[in-house]
């Protein structure tokens, strides 16, 4: 008898869980502050510092990178970044996780209800999946850009509008786990994501845990572990450099 699936929906983080843009958002800043050659940020938005802050809310990123100013200011830089971004991704893409096609397509098929919610700024998951062609994929997507709520807010209101009755949120950081737990459901931890792989917390608190993404329908049918460690001897995958 075939074992009835224990989640109907799965829920995305994006960057760090799906892809890693941070390539197109290095380049992003790059542009407005040779734009604004007098603007000094505290902390200089490469590759690196990027990473390590992705994830963040936009208001968020605005008070780190430019704390001296007035906000209204530093979040006005901010936008004009977001802007770059959401012109040049649906054309430049990001570099997709190995497996993340195939894998979405699979869970798909197997009849999980997809959606993401994502901490950025509203068009930013929408040029995801214009420049991967996925919006056949995912039947709902919410970020704080759009809505002025953290994650935790923005999963509920997901859950809420498809009327999902046992969702599970899948992201790469310690943020995700909170905003997973914040809004009462469990949170697969992607061990090969930011989190771990570019210095950031480590999440400590998951119910699942995968090594790579394509591991994912093994995981939602396997059971929760009682005490899952957060790190890991499984090998980290680098994003596709084609996608």
């Amino acid at each position: 008898m075939e074992r009835a699936k224990r989640f109907d929906s799965v829920i995305f983080d994006l960057d760090g869980t799906l892809w890693d843009a941070t390539e197109v958002t290095a380049a992003a800043w790059a542009e407005v502050l040779r734009r604004h050659p007098d603007v000094k940020p505290a902390v200089y938005p490469d590759l690196n510092a990027i990473r390590l802050y992705m994830g963040r809310t936009c208001e968020e990123m605005a008070r780190i990178l430019f704390p001296d100013l007035p906000f209204s200011e530093a979040f006005a830089l901010m936008e004009e970044s977001c802007a770059f971004e959401n012109e040049w991704l649906p054309v430049r893409g990001g570099k997709l996780w190995p497996g993340v096609p195939e894998t979405l397509a699979e869970l798909k098929n197997a009849g999980y209800r997809l959606s993401v919610v994502s901490n950025c700024q509203e068009g930013y998951i929408e040029a995801f999946l214009d420049a991967h062609r996925f919006r056949d994929l995912f039947e709902d997507f919410e970020s704080s850009g759009r809505t002025g709520h953290g994650k935790a807010d923005n999963i509920r209101e997901v859950i809420r509008r498809g009327a999902l009755s046992s969702p599970v949120y899948v992201g790469d950081t310690c943020l995700d786990a909170d905003g997973a737990h914040a809004a009462g459901i469990p949170f697969v931890y992607c061990r090969y994501g930011f989190g771990e792989t570019f210095g950031r917390q480590k999440a400590r608190r998951f119910e699942y845990a995968a090594d790579r993404f394509r591991d994912l329908p093994s995981v939602l049918e396997s059971d929760p572990c009682a005490s899952c460690p957060s790190d890991s001897s499984g090998t980290t995958a680098a994003p596709d450099g084609d996608n």
